[in-house]
């Protein structure tokens, strides 16, 4: 009998063990199911604030686009010596970059050309005619302006 009660004292041991077990189981199943139900709102709202924050990434992006073609524009408008296809860039400071390229590429064309003589030399357009010389016949001034072909 005393081996029964033992045996007892140790189901009703094991038992109570078991039972404060599953009920402290049970207590961390719901404590988890709580942070689990928290995170996922956490997770929704960084997802909509994702989303949000997408779009505004998407507005500043076209505004930045719109401004650096007006500013752009803005540069072309202001250096009319300077062809508008060597003025670009996808930022202020690239089309700044590349306005400080196209007037240092001008001014290189233009020395160029200053340097260059040989432009200087002729006169653009015919050249001026003579004045008709009444002194001489019609026949003599033909046999003048063959010979001068026939010299060249």
């Amino acid at each position: 009998m005393a081996d029964e009660m033992t045996e007892r004292t140790d189901e009703t041991a094991a038992g109570d063990q078991s039972e404060r077990l599953l009920a402290e189981a049970r207590d961390r199943v719901a404590e988890l199911e709580q942070a689990l139900t928290g995170r996922e709102s956490e997770i929704a709202e960084l997802k909509q604030s994702r989303a949000s924050l997408e779009t505004r990434v998407a507005d500043l992006s076209r505004s930045l686009t719109e401004t650096v073609a007006g500013y752009r524009a803005v540069v072309i408008e202001a250096n009319p010596g300077i062809p508008a296809e060597l003025i670009g860039g996808e930022s202020l400071a690239e089309v700044g970059e590349s306005l400080k390229k196209a007037q240092a590429l001008v001014k290189q064309v233009r020395q160029g050309l200053e340097a260059d003589g040989s432009l200087a030399r002729f006169p653009a357009g015919a050249p001026e005619r003579s004045s008709p010389d009444l002194r001489l016949s019609a026949r003599e001034k033909i046999q003048q302006g063959v010979s001068a072909t026939t010299r060249r």
